[in-house]
């Protein structure tokens, strides 16, 4: 990197930085937020002992907001199973191998 630019960066920040607690305000924390999943789920599509309809809608019933199926070998399409269970936009379903 060029020295100037570097020093030019570092007394932009340093000034900003002085700006802000002369002022006595700090920007903002964004805000956060946890979310239920299961990132590792089977369905009969490999060695699970449900369908996907069924998986999906067990997790949403006990309330996660995601769950990835992710059978061995094989790609669920979860187009559908969103279309049905997460149109409110509060459960999401993924796919996974």
């Amino acid at each position: 990197m060029n020295p100037r630019l570097a020093l030019v960066c570092v007394a932009a920040i340093a000034g900003l930085a002085s700006f802000a607690a002369t002022q006595g305000t700090r920007a903002p924390e964004p805000e956060r937020h946890w979310y239920k999943g299961n990132t590792h789920t089977h369905t009969l599509n490999s060695d699970g002992d449900s369908t996907p309809d069924d998986v999906v809608r067990r997790y949403r019933e006990h309330g996660y907001k995601f769950v990835v199926l992710s059978d061995h070998k094989f790609l669920t399409i979860v187009d559908g199973l969103n279309a049905v269970h997460g149109p409110d936009d509060k459960f999401l379903a993924l796919s996974g191998q």
